[in-house]
């Protein structure tokens, strides 16, 4: 199914616009289609710091054209449009989005010999039908448990119990997983990225400009057992480290699901005829790879499996240890 383009809502009040849209997300099922999610989700709008300014629906988020849009909050940041009208709650969007905070989820076998990778559904709205990480998502307002974390507070501490929150949510919503699969405990926090990328594949004027928050998990061997007989689209595979539960993508989010050891990653990254999202190559390239799933940590070479060594440190560390890592947010522009 092709992505179209939501209607922006019609010119009822600020106000009461805010406050229907927080009443949704206080319910959030994920119920409805794509075009529904991004005119009722308000995502959170925060500074080239970090630091949070309001909230937006994900449409205005995410248009890359000047315009007029619905949002709350005050204050004016990088990546972000003045505050206009009675408390700043109308915006300007602005030619590269509003930078919003989100999250991307690693999620490894209970070895770390491999990651689910998902390709995003046809229908998206941004980057549809690319390859990218388990899953790519946004911290909401109004969610119960709360999703905005204090920036200050995980730099300090290395956690975002907010973004784990929203890590379990969307992986319910995307793959199937049930939340004690893989609990928010199980979620590490280990960098903060600032990118803006505009959807070039996209006849739309569509991208994403956002303060991603990385977080890398495993499957917890607790978590070894099986959650349906559902049909799934992920690969079989002999490994004894798999997930026993399996794998219900909603096709409305998640058009295929595949578990692959790094050998297999490096060999997809590079097939011409697959595309990619840009926040996950600036991951990969940057720290994945290179850095937390490097060859050298296992029995070496690319066409090996990735577990162990630095892999393994990150997924058993404490906050505080990996809170270096956490303190600087990491600008690229694509």
């Amino acid at each position: 199914m092709a992505a179209t383009t939501p209607s922006p809502p019609a010119g009822a009040p600020v106000a009461a616009a805010s406050a229907a849209a927080a009443a949704a997300a206080a319910s959030w099922d994920g119920s409805g289609t794509q075009e529904d999610l991004m005119l009722r989700d308000q995502v959170i709008l925060v500074d080239g710091a970090d630091a949070v300014l309001g909230g937006a629906s994900k449409f205005d988020a995410h248009r890359f054209e000047e315009g007029e849009g619905e949002g709350e909050g005050e204050g004016e940041g990088e990546g972000e449009g003045e505050g206009e009208g009675e408390g700043g709650a109308r915006r300007r969007t602005r030619a590269d989005g509003l930078l919003h905070r989100a999250f991307s989820v690693f999620l490894f076998d209970a070895r770390g010999d491999r990651l689910l990778l998902q390709r995003r559904a046809a229908c998206k709205i941004t980057f549809p039908g690319v390859w990218t990480n388990t899953c790519c998502s946004h911290q909401l307002h109004g969610q119960d448990p709360p999703e905005v974390d204090d920036a200050a507070l995980a730099a300090a501490t290395g956690e975002a119990p907010g973004a784990a929150a929203a890590a379990v949510r969307k992986l319910w919503h995307e793959l199937g997983v049930e939340p004690g699969a893989v609990p928010a405990s199980a979620f590490k926090l280990v960098a903060r990225l600032h990118y803006c990328a505009r959807d070039e594949g996209n006849p739309e004027s569509w991208g994403e400009h956002e303060l991603d928050y990385v977080l890398l998990a495993r499957v917890p061997t607790a978590a070894q057992a099986q959650q349906g007989s559902s049909s799934s689209s992920a690969a079989p595979s002999p490994s004894p480290s798999l997930p026993a539960f399996a794998l219900r993508p909603n096709p409305e989010e998640v058009g295929e699901a595949r578990w692959v050891t790094r050998g297999e990653l490096g060999a997809m990254l590079r097939d011409p005829a697959l595309r990619w999202s840009p926040w996950f190559r600036i991951i990969a390239d940057k720290w994945l790879l290179p850095e937390w799933w490097s060859s050298s940590s296992s029995d070496g070479g690319d066409g090996g499996d990735g577990g162990g060594g630095r892999l393994d440190a990150l997924l058993e560390s404490s906050g505080e240890e990996r809170a270096a890592g956490v303190r600087e947010v990491h600008r690229v522009v694509v």
